[in-house]
């Protein structure tokens, strides 16, 4: 056990920080690295073990696992070219060495990443059969227990999820997107149950990831939105700006977009308006461009962000403007997960833009859209981590019923977040449009209930160079 551990450890931490093998030479040089690793974990002499070394070399596996190699490099570009380009490698790999465990893997892998593109069920399903294939081949395969508890979470079999993710932890504890999954799958759990209490369990998965590989970025992320939602500006902050500053250097071992959208929405909830703005602005275009899967829902919140700043300086048209553009946006991406929260709220945005210009058909039909789109909402685009979830939903429905004087419904939808989650009571405390709905006693009850819930874990002020 303590073998594999080292070896997935050290394979794990060199694929992620390497860009491509160019030849068998260089393949042969990490496998000495490696099994001088495990040979110094069990105190003998390696002196004849490695690959490299051997007088006697199977052509086939080698040639298989450098295909592997490659399909790797292709899969951390994390979209469709990418993804193609991996799966014709694994392909090879499995036609020179059928029953190649780290490919088949690589597949269920490359199966959940297109449920992402396209929301197909079948995608989920062909990725546990791929999967399981694997764990048949290799049942100490640490990655292939990880994607097999992602997809238990995409079909949201949350204790199946947990088991297979804490073997995946358990198999190779230095596997830092192991740790990310099992917090992301608790994550995602307390966001689709509106089971908040699940959220501090993610936490420590997520800080444990980052100490392992502190270039990768989702779980800055998931800490990030767990902070906003709970309205814990300063811990959002550390990992928000860290994330960035990995996004910025272009070295991230896991990349993804939207960093700068996530923290220009704190620079806005905390009233810095100019820099959220500039923020914005900069990231729109680079997000327009990317090919990321997540790309269009971070363009599309990008806009929403915008709309709302914009909204706020009394600019309606501008603001209106980007709520059209952030919708129209989802529904041309309308398979993508992620994208639904984000549709709710550009139309919710459009409902109130709508209400201040005094066109109250095209308000009503926005507004009646959003509900009922959280109302009926099934399937994957609503499926999501970082770019919405139910709870902020609702605050954000209170928000359109306050400014749109329909208080009753406003504490209604109040009431439904709390329940749900959300606790973001700075940005509540500032918005000029929630005023009145401040002083009613039913609202201050509500908030005096989440200011007595148990804050969120911390994290070491190591793991952003800083004090939090």
């Amino acid at each position: 056990m303590r073998a594999r551990y080292v070896m997935e450890s050290e394979r794990w931490s060199e694929m992620r920080g390497q860009s491509s093998f160019d030849n068998l030479d260089e393949l042969f040089a990490l496998q000495d690295r490696v099994v001088d690793a495990v040979a110094a974990a069990l105190a003998v002499d390696a002196g004849h073990l490695t690959l490299s070394r051997a007088e006697v070399r199977d052509g086939k596996a080698l040639s298989a696992y450098e295909h592997y190699i490659k399909g790797l490099q292709h899969f951390r570009r994390f979209g469709p070219k990418g993804f193609a380009e991996a799966w014709r490698h694994y392909e090879q790999a499995l036609a020179l060495e059928p029953g190649h465990a780290l490919a088949q893997a690589g597949m269920g892998a490359i199966c959940c990443f297109r449920f992402i593109g396209n929301g197909q069920r079948a995608e989920l399903d062909l990725a546990l059969r791929l999967l399981s294939q694997a764990i048949t081949a290799d049942a100490g395969l640490g990655e292939a227990h990880l994607w097999r508890g992602y997809a238990l979470s995409r079909l949201h079999r949350y204790d199946e999820a947990t088991l297979s993710l804490e073997q995946a932890v358990a198999l190779a504890p230095g596997n830092d997107f192991a740790h990310y999954m099992l917090g992301a799958s608790r994550h995602l759990r307390g966001l689709q149950e509106h089971r908040w209490e699940h959220f501090a369990r993610a936490i420590p998965s997520f800080v444990r990831s980052i100490e392992l590989q502190p270039a990768s970025i989702p779980p800055y992320f998931g800490m990030g939105y767990l902070y906003l939602l709970q309205g814990d500006y300063p811990r959002a902050a550390g990992v928000l700006e860290k994330a960035v500053e990995v996004d910025a250097r272009g070295q991230a071992g896991v990349r993804l977009p939207g960093a700068s959208t996530l923290l220009a929405s704190l620079e806005r909830r905390r009233g810095e308006d100019a820099a959220a703005t500039a923020r914005l602005q900069e990231a729109l275009p680079r997000s327009e461009a990317d090919e990321h899967l997540y790309a269009p829902a971070f363009t599309a919140l990008t806009r929403c962000e915008l709309g709302l700043l914009a909204d706020r300086a009394g600019h309606l048209e501008q603001a209106l403007g980007h709520y059209l553009a952030g919708a129209a946006v989802c529904e041309a991406h309308a398979e993508r997960v992620g994208v639904g929260h984000v549709l709710v709220r550009a139309r919710l945005g459009m409902a109130g833009c709508y209400a201040r210009l005094g066109q109250e058909a095209l308000q009503q039909q926005s507004a009646s859209s959003a509900r009922d789109l959280l109302a009926g909402h099934r399937g994957p685009a609503f499926d999501t981590a970082w770019m919405g979830c139910d709870a902020q939903a609702q605050a954000d429905l209170a928000r359109y019923h306050a400014l749109a004087g329909e208080p009753d419904l406003a504490v209604a939808a109040l009431r439904t977040a709390v329940d749900w989650g959300w606790g973001d009571l700075p940005d509540f405390e500032r918005d000029p449009v929630l005023e009145a709905l401040r002083q009613r006693p039913e609202v201050q009850a509500l908030v005096a209930l989440v200011r007595s819930r148990e804050p969120l874990p911390g994290y070491p002020p190591s793991l952003v160079g800083g004090t939090r």
